[in-house]
């Protein structure tokens, strides 16, 4: 019976609001984001791992910073794979639920995205000995501007493209894209 209605895209009445089974569509999103998430914190592996090629004067700045981004992206993947657990696992899961969880998600990505930001304007200024450190830098924001708060799938500015008209998405009011 909860096969079918899984299959189905089930929605049912209950005391406490309407329940209903998310659709693959969102089970997608939550896939891709986390993949995307996979793909920025390889990036910045490979930007802690370039850390000795920089002088001493700048590494402090660049350390706190590459220990404190993968910490975000670490809380914002486990937030990601709760996200997507509940989309797959939970029979019924409340819509206001879902909403909650993509606002938060939007939240840290938004905050990652900005401190990614800060670090790429001052590595503006880079001289040429760290030029490969800049490189990296801009491989980071390029996945980081391409992720969920832009194109297709944009998780964190409203309603997702392709699917107007869902109710309660809080997303626009937490993170500005």
């Amino acid at each position: 019976m909860e096969g079918s209605a899984a299959s189905e895209g089930h929605v049912a009445e209950a005391p406490t609001g309407i329940i209903r089974k998310p659709s693959t569509e969102e089970v997608q999103d939550a896939e891709w984001c986390m993949n995307w998430i996979r793909n920025a914190q390889d990036e910045l592996d490979e930007l802690q791992d370039a850390l000795v090629e920089i002088n001493f004067t700048r590494k402090a700045a660049l350390t706190e910073f590459c220990q404190s981004t993968p910490h975000r992206l670490q809380f914002v993947r486990c937030r990601c794979l709760e996200l997507l657990n509940g989309l797959a696992k939970v029979p019924d899961l409340r819509e206001g639920d879902i909403t909650s969880e993509r606002a938060s998600l939007a939240f840290e990505l938004n905050a990652c995205s900005s401190e990614a930001q800060l670090l790429l304007d001052h590595f503006k200024r880079v001289s040429k000995e760290e030029s490969s450190m800049a490189i990296s830098l801009r491989n980071l924001m390029g996945n980081l501007v391409s992720g969920p708060c832009a194109g297709p799938r944009r998780l964190c500015c409203g309603n997702p493209v392709g699917r107007p008209g869902v109710p309660g998405f809080p997303g626009a009011a937490v993170a500005q894209c």
